[in-house]
Formats: C-alpha cells, sequence, structure tokens
C-alpha cells in the first residue's frame, strides 16, 4: 500500500486503487489560438445557420481602422469512428467566442436527419456541455486544488455565458435540445497528483458537477456528492497513478515522466483514490484508454465489472464509485446460447449490458428472454443501470428480508425515487410481481427527468406522438406524457397498440434498458 498524501485526512480513510490499461503515443499539442466567433448577422441566415465552409471562412468587415484580423483556426476533425464531431476544437477553447465557434462548426456539419435524431442531438448535447466546461475552465500545472466559493465564482459567471452562447448556436440551426444543459466547473492540471479540497462554501455556488482533468484520469464530482459529503467540514479526494508491478512508491518519488514511461512500455498502471472519510454518494471515475478491443472496454474491480460506459466526447471509459477497490479497464465479451434466434436489436443490447455487468442469465449458458420480468429484476436492473445500487440499502419493506438477493436493490430503488411500495402506505414492495409495460415506460421516464433533465413533453407533443396508438384512449392522464417522452428517445417503438397492460418479456426490456443506459451516462 503507497505512503498517504493527504495528512490531514479522517482516520476512517478508504483507500481506492483503480488500475488501466494505457498505450501512450508521441503527441504534439498545438499552441491554443483564441477564435473569432463573427456577429450573429453574419453566423445566421433566413435558413438559421451557415455551413460548415462558411462557418470556418466568414469574417466580418472592419467596422474601424483599428480592426485585427483574427488569428488563424483550428482546423476540425470530424470523429467519424465514435461521435462524428470535431472533438479536436475543444482542446482549443478557451472562452464563450471559441465554445460558440466550435458548436456552430457541429451544427453546420449535422445533415437535417440527424438533427430530428435522438441520439445525435444527445450527443450533440454533451459535446455542448464539454465545450461550455472548457470555456470557463481553469488551468493549473500543481494538481493541488482547493475548490471553494471563491475559486469558483468567477467560472460559475464564465459557464453561465457559455451556456447561453452554446444553446443560441442550436437554436440558431433550428435544433430543438430534449434536456437541459448541465453547468461544469472544470480545472484542468498538468499533474497526474491531484488532490481535492471541496469546501462547504462551494455550496452557495449554482453548478451541478466539479471536474478535475488530469492526464490520464478524470474525476467528476456532482452537487449531490458536495451536499452529502462537505456540508460542514472540508472533504479531500487524493488521486495518483501508482505502477502496480511495484509494492511501495512513495508519493514524493513519483512523477509523470515516470508514469509515462511505464505506460508507454506497456506496464499496467494504477490511480490511487483516498478520501477524507467515507463518502456518501458517487463520483464519476474517467480512465483515458485508447487501446482497441474487440469486446466492449469497462472498468472492473478485480473480477466484478462494474457499470461504465465510454465517452464518446471525452474518450474515456467511465465508471461511478462510491467505495475503495482496485478498478481497471479490461475487455468484456458475454453471449447467451438462446439468444441466437432473437433479433439483432436484442441480442445487442442483451451482449452489451451483460458485459457492462448490468443484466445476468438465468443461468450461465441462457438469458431466458421470453421470460417476464419481476419488480425484483427491474429495480435491480435500473439501480445498477444508474450506478446507485447499494447491497445495504433498507426500503423498509414487510416482504423484502436481509436475506433476499434483490433487499440492497429494493432499498436502493426507493431511497433513489425509481419505485416505492405497491400499497398506500409504501410498507409492500411486491418483489415477484410481474411489472407491466406501463409502468415501465413511467420509471424510465423518471429516470430520464431525474438522472439528465430530459424536458417534458408538451400537451401538445403528447397528443401527437400517442396518436399513432388505436388504444389512445386506454392510456391514463398520469402516464402520457411518460409514454410520449420514452417514445420520442426511441426507448420504446411505437405500434398499432400500446397495449399498457403487457407484461414485458426479459429481452424486451433489455433492448429499452440499452437505449436508456446509452443516453443517461452520454
Amino acid at each position: 500500500m503507497i505512503a498517504k498524501r493527504i495528512g490531514k485526512a479522517a482516520s476512517c480513510m478508504l483507500l481506492v486503487v483503480i488500475a488501466l490499461n494505457l498505450q501512450i503515443t508521441a503527441t504534439y499539442s498545438a499552441p491554443c489560438f483564441d477564435f473569432f466567433i463573427p456577429p450573429d448577422d453574419k453566423i445566421t441566415t433566413e435558413q438559421g445557420l451557415v455551413t460548415t465552409e462558411q462557418a470556418l471562412t466568414v469574417n466580418p468587415s472592419p467596422s474601424t481602422s483599428s480592426y485585427i484580423e483574427p488569428p488563424p483556426r483550428i482546423e476540425p476533425v470530424f470523429d467519424s469512428e465514435n461521435s462524428g464531431l470535431p472533438l479536436n476544437l475543444l482542446e482549443h477553447i478557451n472562452d464563450s467566442a471559441s465554445a460558440a465557434y466550435a458548436v456552430n462548426v457541429a451544427v453546420a456539419a449535422m445533415s437535417s436527419e440527424l438533427k430530428e435524431s435522438p441520439e445525435a442531438r444527445s450527443t450533440l448535447t454533451s459535446f455542448m456541455e464539454e465545450a461550455a466546461a472548457m470555456a470557463a475552465s481553469r488551468n493549473s500545472q500543481m494538481g493541488d486544488l482547493v475548490v471553494s466559493e471563491i475559486t469558483a465564482v468567477t467560472m460559475s459567471s464564465d459557464a453561465d455565458a457559455a451556456i447561453k452562447a452554446v444553446v443560441k448556436v442550436a437554436s440558431s440551426a433550428e435544433i430543438e435540445l430534449d434536456r437541459e444543459m448541465k453547468k461544469v466547473l472544470k480545472f484542468k492540471t498538468e499533474s497526474d497528483v491531484v488532490d481535492i479540497t471541496l469546501e462547504p462554501s462551494l455550496l452557495r455556488i449554482n453548478a451541478d458537477i466539479v471536474k478535475v482533468q488530469a492526464p490520464s484520469f478524470t474525476i467528476s464530482i456532482p452537487k449531490s456528492f458536495i451536499e452529502a459529503n462537505a456540508s460542514y467540514t472540508s472533504f479531500l479526494i487524493h488521486a495518483e497513478p501508482v505502477e502496480s508491478e511495484l509494492k511501495l512508491i512513495s508519493a514524493s518519488n513519483l512523477n509523470l515522466n515516470r508514469f509515462l514511461a511505464a505506460a508507454a512500455s506497456g506496464k499496467e498502471t494504477a490511480v490511487e483514490v483516498e478520501f477524507s472519510k467515507k463518502p456518501v454518494d458517487s463520483i464519476t471515475l474517467g480512465l483515458v484508454y485508447t487501446q482497441k478491443t474487440d469486446g466492449v472496454p469497462v472498468i472492473a474491480e478485480g473480477s466484478e465489472v462494474l457499470a461504465s460506459k465510454r465517452n464518446s466526447i471525452t474518450q474515456t471509459i467511465d465508471a461511478k464509485i462510491s467505495g475503495e477497490g482496485t478498478y481497471k479497464v479490461k475487455s468484456s465479451i458475454k453471449s447467451f446460447s438462446d439468444m441466437k434466434n432473437k433479433s439483432a436489436s436484442m441480442q445487442e443490447a442483451v451482449n452489451y449490458l451483460a458485459s457492462n455487468g448490468i443484466v445476468s442469465g438465468t443461468s450461465q449458458a441462457n438469458f431466458s428472454p421470453d421470460m417476464p420480468i419481476s419488480r425484483a429484476e427491474i429495480a435491480m436492473l435500473l439501480t445498477k443501470t444508474i450506478g446507485y445500487y447499494n447491497e445495504s440499502a433498507d426500503g423498509h419493506f414487510l416482504d423484502v428480508f436481509k436475506t433476499d438477493w434483490f433487499f440492497g436493490a429494493a432499498g436502493s430503488a426507493k431511497q433513489k425515487g425509481i419505485m416505492v411500495g405497491t400499497n398506500p402506505e409504501g410498507t409492500l414492495f411486491s418483489p415477484k410481481m410481474n411489472i407491466p409495460k406501463i409502468q415501465i415506460a413511467s420509471i424510465f421516464a423518471r429516470i430520464l427527468q431525474t438522472e439528465m433533465r430530459y424536458i417534458v413533453v408538451s400537451d401538445a407533443e403528447t397528443e401527437k406522438t400517442l396518436s399513432i396508438f388505436s388504444d389512445r384512449n386506454s392510456i391514463p392522464d398520469w402516464a402520457a406524457k411518460d409514454i410520449a417522452l420514452v417514445l420520442r428517445q426511441n426507448i420504446l417503438k411505437g405500434s398499432y397498440s400500446f397495449s399498457g397492460d403487457k407484461e414485458l418479456s426479459r429481452g424486451e426490456v433489455a433492448e429499452m434498458l440499452h437505449v436508456l443506459y446509452l443516453r443517461i451516462w452520454e
């Protein structure tokens, strides 16, 4: 165990070691140019937005003799393999204007079909969030960061301005975002040895996430984590890479060059994370991972695969953790013999979710896709999907016992507000009861709104969306907007009849869960 670096940490210090495999290549970072964004009347046209070529070349006429030619722009490189967006522009953003420029280039390259695609809009929104975060970010050579109201107030103001700027660009392109953007306060450090101190005064800042980006990993701290852990005293998070082959390395003799050399040589590396006390809630760890793999790249703790996802914008593998362990990126491949005759989309969904440790089979070889799904199974699937599963969470249900395999799932689902009791008093969970389609749709919509701030569908759009069903009148008012939301996000597929009382199979729920998983992890 390496020497602890946080001297003022409480005695209940937790240790988390995250291991990852990195493929390091020699790169050259171009200087960060100031971008020039033309005035509104120059970047917009009667149709709403200029083309990609125009976005790169248009310049206003000099209004005064003191006009200075803007510095050269960075040529955008569209990432066709992952997001399809000009990701290289993100690293050259340093203000609201350059953030708006990057988003302008991105939306100008989108076809009308992409603008109507919920998948493409979701990825674009994540790109816009990252652009706004970069515009308001702060750089530091050192990794010792004290995050308080004083350090964050200017960043918060800059982030607000950047969000306003990029939303205006999307609106000019007639792109209607499906969810509200999250405000991220981003710190970039050149050090891979990071100490983050969260001060209680940070609670007065209106921000959703505090993110620290180091060369080989990122740490994203949601507002809920800050509220739970830094309400009265400072909370410390320490992270640094170590060489897993060495049993003891002190923090003083570990440096970035040594870490990079080890990574370049193909050695497995690890990142040690320490907390000043046992944390409440989870943080998101993003591990840089550039290797190609035939399977699904996931983060694992020992032999246990965690809910994780490749972030198509930051190019990291992200996972939510709230406890100690040894984490590394690995390739995971899972499949079941009884899925061979199912649709390609169902096979993809089941294999992906199984590889990510979200779903499991009824046996080692079989998934049993045609079996109905119970409330207990849904609770387990959803709490793992959102990274909120706590095996000891107690929902105080009279029909759920500590010896039940779903005890923590039922309790976690209740604490998160995903699922409640089946009786008016809320004391019964009914774990073996099969759950109908209408309830699943409502639960999924609730997760979209609470986890990613998806916007409630308007009355007019709800009626338009639900008009495809012959049994529209059988859909109760309490579920109408929820069903419209999951339909518009392609989580639920439309058909002639909605049939809300139908009991969905394990395979059908897996298909829905696959889409939900990709949405809430953007």
